[in-house]
């Protein structure tokens, strides 16, 4: 029989800034990246850790923090992190940040209207000399409820301006899970992107690369109501 010590999880907590006995802001979302960095957010805050430098049954350091500049009724609602980059989605705000493992940089802020989630995807990795990019979906509400906003690093990271509205026919509600197929360099058509409403409705779309300018309202390749499943076609 094996050693039981040896069959317990590694169990490890992260190190939260506080003075003694002062109570700190519960963690309302949290994100890690491909390479191992986690974020945790609390309503106006973001921690960073890298956890490769976790031991067993110890604290994983505090790396570094970003503290968001938003109205008094807003608050962080959801998270994502890629290779490269942080976003921090509230409710009226996307904020894109840039060289978080060391001192995160704003890359762009925009305004959003209703914004429930957010995801990104990331293609190559930010280097000199090295191109990279990234795409960005926040799920919002409506059936213009899903935008696509793209970055590109060339020597830095930028916003691009042209985007895409994704647009969910039928959705009278929030959108409370987006995301990207995995990436794939030589895939067909690009990556998919995805949403699932709050009412159970999942939209799915080709996203892939365009030199098209300007915003592109982009129609779903398919959606199902996950409420009501059988006998049901994909439309």
């Amino acid at each position: 029989m094996a050693n039981a010590s040896l069959l317990r999880p590694c169990e490890t907590q992260l190190q939260r800034p506080g003075r003694w006995g002062r109570r700190t802001p519960d963690d309302i979302a949290t994100s890690i990246s491909p390479s191992g960095w986690l974020a945790a957010a609390s309503a106006k805050h973001i921690r960073l850790y890298n956890v490769k430098e976790a031991n067993r049954n110890t604290t994983i350091p505090l790396s570094t923090s970003v503290s968001i500049n938003t109205g008094p009724d807003d608050r962080i609602r959801a998270i994502a992190l890629s290779e490269d980059l942080l976003v921090v989605l509230t409710r009226s705000k996307l904020f894109v940040y840039g060289e978080y493992r060391t001192r995160p940089d704003l890359v762009k802020s925009r305004d959003v209207d209703q914004a429930w989630s957010v995801s990104i995807e990331q293609a190559g990795v930010a280097a000199p000399c090295v191109e990279a990019s990234a795409s960005v979906v926040v799920g919002g509400v409506g059936v213009a409820g899903v935008m696509v906003f793209r970055y590109v690093y060339k020597a830095g990271w930028n916003a691009q301006h042209d985007y895409m509205r994704l647009l969910c026919p039928g959705n009278i509600g929030a959108i409370k899970t987006v995301g990207f197929s995995p990436y794939q360099s030589n895939a067909l058509y690009g990556p998919l992107a995805f949403a699932l409403t709050k009412t159970n409705r999942l939209y799915c779309w080709l996203v892939g690369n365009s030199s098209e300018p300007g915003i592109r309202n982009v129609q779903p390749s398919w959606h199902i109501d996950c409420n009501s499943l059988r006998n049901q076609h994909v439309s």
